[in-house]
């Protein structure tokens, strides 16, 4: 069988941010498989180009997520404003570009009609500016909401994420010019002063909660926003606005200002690799049977007979949420029963039995997300007189790093 070449690994192998593209292709379900079985081979590790840093598995961890966004665009319309009706703005082809929300129309991008002139971020997004929070970090935005126009939050939000809104400011009314206003709580606004004194209204978007008050609005639902607001299950890449809880009649006026932070609940990936070639890691292991060598690693023991020359080692952790562990090792000979090349934790095997490659340096590798204690790794030749090394050991895991791992 032909053997797959390898595809040189990019410049930049961690980018910072994603990118949201869309192509046409035939109305034909072959013609779509085909595409898609292309693009998956970018979501191989084994076809990237092998490196010292193992870059091949987290690129590929990226097109697997580019690839897990593989969506068909809407067959319903999204009327997003007067003017950009029909084909020309569907919700696959929506972006954010100097504040104000474009729709792409005819192969050009285009504001939405009917957005505020300073754009549906009030002039722009102050701060740290629109880039979205990185997993397990927060970021916040000041924006400012204009009945009956929304406030878009710059960064689509994920089940877990947490939303909350301060510094709200301002007042609203939908009976100008005459009319009561509200603060941003709902709250009676007169001369210039908040009261606590509200009133519902059955035909308002949320008949239970203050007219005048902040809402969020998330697929398709109104959600209370004067508290932290968690974005319940069922979630995924969807937009999130901030709008004022008002009845569909009445002459909308007033603006209300705000500060929101966004905490990105998605546990931030890590690796971390123990390169036994120039370290023995010796206060960070536990279980270890082997001799470090410099420039090698652990080297194996003979314990003779037919247990023969093993060497495997762990590395100390406690409740570990890990995705992969990768190793390098050398071997000379395995011989049946005892040979066995394998992943392992305290209290189970992690991998099933892996390839026994007799040789130097071959790279094995396992993936599948588990909450483990000590995970390390064997290799039991089963032969009296054979040697065997572990040259690197390299474990990838999500949430907190334990302290102290390279």
């Amino acid at each position: 069988m032909q053997r797959q070449s390898v595809r040189d690994l990019p410049p930049n192998t961690n980018p910072v941010g994603t990118r949201c593209i869309q192509i046409t292709i035939p109305d034909d379900d072959e013609w779509e498989r085909d595409l898609y079985s292309e693009v998956y081979r970018l979501t191989r590790w084994m076809l990237w180009e092998r490196d010292l840093g193992h870059n091949g598995k987290p690129v590929a961890d990226k097109w697997l997520a580019a690839m897990n966004t593989w969506r068909h665009c809407p067959e319903t319309e999204v009327v997003l404003g007067s003017g950009c009706e029909g084909d020309d703005c569907m919700g696959c082809c929506l972006r954010i570009q100097d504040g104000f929300l474009q729709c792409l129309s005819c192969g050009e991008w285009v504001n939405v009609p009917g957005q505020p002139s300073g754009g549906l971020l009030g002039g722009g997004v102050s701060g740290p500016g629109t880039t979205p929070p990185s997993a397990g970090q927060c970021q916040s935005y000041s924006g400012a909401v204009e009945p009956p126009k929304s406030w878009l939050l710059p960064a689509l939000v994920n089940t877990g994420d947490l939303l909350t809104i301060t510094a709200k400011d301002g007042s609203t009314t939908e009976a100008s010019p005459i009319g009561s206003w509200s603060c941003p709580d709902g709250g009676l606004f007169v001369g210039g002063i908040c009261f606590s004194d509200t009133f519902l209204d059955a035909s308002a978007l949320r008949p239970d909660l203050p007219v005048g008050q902040l809402l969020w609005y998330v697929n398709g639902v109104y959600f209370d926003a004067l508290t932290p607001f968690t974005v319940p299950s069922g979630i995924l890449n969807q937009q999130a606005l901030i709008v004022v809880n008002n009845t569909s009649s009445g002459i909308k006026a007033g603006k209300d200002t705000f500060t929101v932070q966004f905490c990105n609940n998605q546990a931030a990936a890590w690796s971390s690799v123990f390169n036994f070639a120039i370290s023995s890691y010796s206060s960070l292991l536990t279980g270890v049977h082997g001799t470090w060598t410099l420039g090698v690693g652990y080297v194996g023991i003979d314990a003779g007979g037919s247990i023969g020359t093993q060497c495997y080692l762990r590395a100390a952790a406690a409740a570990l949420s890990m995705t992969q562990m990768d190793a390098l090792y050398d071997a000379s000979a395995f011989t049946a029963p005892h040979n066995e090349v394998v992943f392992d934790t305290a209290g189970a095997p992690y991998s099933p039995t892996l390839p026994q490659i007799v040789g130097t340096n071959t790279l094995v590798s396992y993936a599948a997300p588990a909450t483990v204690t000590d995970p390390g790794f064997e290799v039991l030749t089963g032969q009296a007189g054979a040697t065997c090394a572990i040259r690197q050991l390299k474990i990838y895991g999500v949430g907190a790093k334990p302290v102290g791992w390279p």
